[in-house]
């Protein structure tokens, strides 16, 4: 996941920064790789909850709302700093997931050794 979630930090990256179809088509790439996260995600988070996978399964459904509450937010600094510039958001949330996967990644290999 970590690996995806750095990928489409670029994408988004490149898309910021160039204009046209390369920006269209890093924009539209970053649907393949969400599609991949967000099992992973799930995966992650309910690994070793035992009784509270149920609970944290629900959770988690929930915190879906975050993909409305997400664009509403862009579109405000897309109002600020322009379309293109908004999509730093982006670049932050997607490093944050990034963060997560190495933060997993680490707490796995301490608690399995």
């Amino acid at each position: 996941m970590r690996n995806y979630a750095l990928i489409n930090s670029g994408l988004v990256l490149i898309a910021v920064l160039a204009h046209g179809y390369v920006s269209m088509w890093c924009i539209l790439g970053l649907g393949l790789f969400n599609s991949i996260m967000f099992p992973t995600i799930f995966s992650l988070a309910l690994e070793g909850m035992g009784e509270l996978k149920g609970r944290v399964s629900g959770i988690l459904c929930t915190v879906i709302v975050g993909g409305a509450i997400i664009p509403e937010c862009q579109a405000g600094l897309a109002d600020i700093l322009g379309l293109q510039k908004s999509f730093i958001l982006l670049i932050v949330l997607y490093l944050a997931l990034a963060i997560y996967a190495i933060w997993t990644n680490k707490h796995k290999q301490t608690t399995h050794v």
